[in-house]
């Protein structure tokens, strides 16, 4: 998924952001399964402005996503099919195909990003 204004938190492997597709605040865990894959839920924009002054807060947040998994109500979809429901399925082939136009047209814009 394309993220703008993405900030990422390396060492708790996720990362948040505005996505324009969606018109949202995202967050994307990255899960560890024979593959690493990337489960994407929804945020507010305070949640979202918390990486700059409170980020322990945000890794909490972060932390009971991902163990949520596909329950949490701000669930929007999974990289991996299983995870998703039919609906949720489409909607992330639409954000993987939003992506990959965006990133092949902008290159550049794949390494935009700041550390938190």
């Amino acid at each position: 998924m394309r993220l703008e204004r993405k900030r990422v938190r390396t060492e708790r492997w996720y990362s948040v952001g505005w996505s324009p597709v969606l018109g949202k605040y995202v967050l994307s865990t990255a899960v560890g399964y024979l593959a690493v894959y990337e489960r994407f839920f929804e945020i507010t924009e305070g949640e979202y402005l918390s990486s700059y002054i409170d980020p322990q807060g945000l890794d909490e947040l972060a932390n009971m996503l991902f163990r949520s998994a596909g329950r949490s109500s701000r669930f929007i979809c999974s990289q991996r099919e299983q995870e998703n429901d039919e609906a949720q399925n489409e909607l992330c082939r639409k954000l993987n195909e939003d992506s990959r136009e965006y990133y092949s047209e902008h290159p550049e814009a794949s390494e935009e990003f700041e550390r938190f």
